[in-house]
């Protein structure tokens, strides 16, 4: 049994219209979304994590026209939305992707500053290979990891600190790991108000992290 780690990158910048309409909002933040299901009529259900103005949610969620129906939930740890949501062929395709190909989806999956998804699926080789052919053309990935999963040892992002894992974040989505390179430490560090120098030092202990917990 094996896992993947990758970010899930929207091309068009959300995942749904809905998404959108919160995401360009400045007093609500997406956090995760933790389940999510395609019904038979097409639509889907999704609860997601959010921080924030609840009040103000509960009017961009009230007033989309692509949200069929939702319940609000205020906890100390975050605001809970269970929306039935329309659904195009794309999202359909995403969403439906672990049951067609026996995949396991390691949840919450957070979102990243920068709009992606951080997800780990779970399966075997061939299933996570298929599924990955299966990923909507109007979706990106970026791999962050891959390795035999075991339960009893921590993944190699439960290593880093906050901070490391923003910075990881934030050199993938740029295109730091794609060959060639799509950006540089200047170009990072400008984007995460660090030195270059700061920049590669935390990528360098980052790179450590990762490469010992896949290569034991």
């Amino acid at each position: 049994m094996r896992y993947v780690d990758f970010l899930l990158i929207p091309r068009g910048r959300y995942l749904h219209p809905a998404d959108g309409a919160v995401a360009d909002d400045p007093d609500v933040h997406r956090e995760a979304i933790h389940h999510f299901n395609v019904l038979e009529d097409g639509s889907a259900v999704v609860l997601l994590e959010f921080s924030g103005d609840a009040d103000r949610l509960e009017q961009l969620v009230g007033d989309n026209p692509d949200v069929i129906s939702y319940d609000l939930s205020v906890s100390e740890t975050g605001i809970f939305s269970y929306s039935r949501i329309t659904a195009d062929e794309d999202l359909q395709q995403l969403y439906s992707v672990p049951q067609r190909r026996e995949l396991v989806l390691d949840t919450p999956m957070r979102y990243t500053d920068r709009g992606a998804l951080e997800v780990r699926a779970i399966g075997n080789q061939r299933a996570i290979r298929e599924a990955i052919g299966d990923v909507p053309e109007g979706l990106g990935l970026k791999f962050l990891s891959t390795g035999e999963y075991d339960p009893d040892q921590p993944d190699s992002g439960d290593q880093l600190t906050e901070r490391q894992r923003e910075i990881l974040r934030t050199a993938v989505e740029m295109g730091y790991y794609e060959e060639p390179r799509q950006t540089n430490y200047q170009e990072l560090a400008d984007e995460l108000d660090l030195s270059s120098g700061t920049v590669g030092e935390h990528l360098r202990k980052i790179e450590s992290a990762v490469l010992k917990r896949l290569v034991p």
